[in-house]
């Protein structure tokens, strides 16, 4: 996925380089890479363990550096030419594949879209935590799970809309409405070449 910012900007709230500037916001959307989540303490305050593994597969690794790759070259395209003041980050001189997932594993950041924790699925699959026709955890009494963590495999794309037809699912399924029926829609999943 690939987010254009017209403006030169910080998301940990710090100031930016510099007074003006654009940026790209890359991020692969179908890694294989996959983490963990671990209770550390009985205690519900306390922050899980999280491990996002990032840069752990073949895949992983050659998606990123692909995707820094492709936004130099749309970016050094004559029709940004007239705003073009120099490349900040990574840097014109992180060139090769090596130096770009050294920067990758030093200045990547989550996107807040960590999703696939509690995976719906049935009870027979070892991996699936949540029943996906009541969102109940399997084996547990009164708990339902109703976020992004439910999904069985992350979204090519924001994970709002999906989130959003979780919770409506969820408010009838809570109400005793009956949901509306599946509907078959087709969607486009890349197939690694």
């Amino acid at each position: 996925m690939f987010h254009f910012l017209p403006i030169a900007v910080r998301y940990d709230g710090s100031a930016p380089a510099s007074d003006h500037g654009y940026q790209v916001h890359i991020g692969p959307m179908n890694s294989d890479a996959r983490g963990t989540v671990a209770i550390t303490d009985t205690d519900p305050r306390t922050h899980p363990k999280l491990r996002f593994n990032y840069l752990s597969t073949d895949q992983d690794r050659r998606e990123w550096v692909e995707a820094i790759r492709l936004v130099r070259r749309i970016l050094g395209q004559p029709a940004f030419d007239p705003f073009e003041g120099g490349e900040l980050s990574p840097g014109s001189a992180v060139e090769t594949d090596e130096e770009i997932l050294t920067w990758v594993a030093r200045d990547g950041e989550t996107a807040l879209h960590p999703s696939c924790t509690c995976s719906m699925g049935d009870a027979a699959d070892p991996m699936a935590v949540v029943d996906p026709g009541s969102l109940r955890v399997h084996g547990i009494d009164g708990l339902r799970v109703i976020d992004a963590s439910v999904f069985p495999s992350i979204t090519n794309g924001n994970i709002y809309a999906p989130v959003m037809m979780v919770a409506e699912k969820a408010a009838d399924l809570v109400l005793g409405n009956t949901p509306a029926p599946p509907e078959p829609i087709p969607f486009y999943r890349h197939a690694p070449a």
